[in-house]
């Protein structure tokens, strides 16, 4: 498991744990895996940053995980941001630019991504279309009176009942 997840806020609710301000929707932000220690349990959990106050030397003073933010296995997420800000982050993680064969791979990831989000939304809306299609036939076949409902029902499958006797009163 990554020590960092690195992506897009998601809304503005979440607070920087640096400078204590909100962090914007859509803004890049940075968290660190922690253990919360409670009374019943204890358990992990990310805390946010803001990315500038994440690389600020409020947040980095007298951390023992200083080693740890230099090693680019520890990020999650970075393959999620656009090429830019990936190339923001690379150059503070590892001290230097992206080599063109990254910056390429991150492009081909970026355009997949592209192409993916926009196979689920088509698929997304062609599951309300069948959705709408099914509602729309379930209206109509429950628009007649119960009576009708299953007098037609019974009368769909009347050629395969056995007894005779409902069949006569049937018809």
């Amino acid at each position: 498991m990554a020590t960092f997840q690195v992506e897009y806020s998601k809304t503005s609710r979440a607070q920087c744990q640096t400078c204590q301000r909100k962090i914007d929707k859509s803004s890049i932000r940075v968290g660190k895996m922690v253990h919360f220690d409670n009374i019943l349990i204890g358990r992990m959990g990310l805390v946010w940053n803001h990315y500038t106050c994440f690389w600020g030397p409020l947040y980095s003073s007298g951390n023992d995980w200083a080693s740890s933010v230099n090693n680019w296995d520890n990020f999650e997420g970075i393959d999620q941001l656009n090429v830019e800000d990936q190339k923001m982050i690379h150059l503070k993680i590892k001290g230097v630019p992206m080599d063109d064969y990254a910056v390429e791979l991150a492009e081909k990831n970026a355009e997949a991504q592209a192409e993916a989000e926009l196979e689920q939304k088509k698929a997304a809306l062609e599951q309300k279309k069948v959705e709408a299609e099914e509602a729309a036939e379930a209206d109509a076949a429950f628009a007649d009176s119960p009576e009708t409902i299953i007098y037609n029902m019974i009368n769909k499958d009347l050629d395969v009942m056995k007894v005779t006797d409902i069949k006569e009163v049937i018809k």
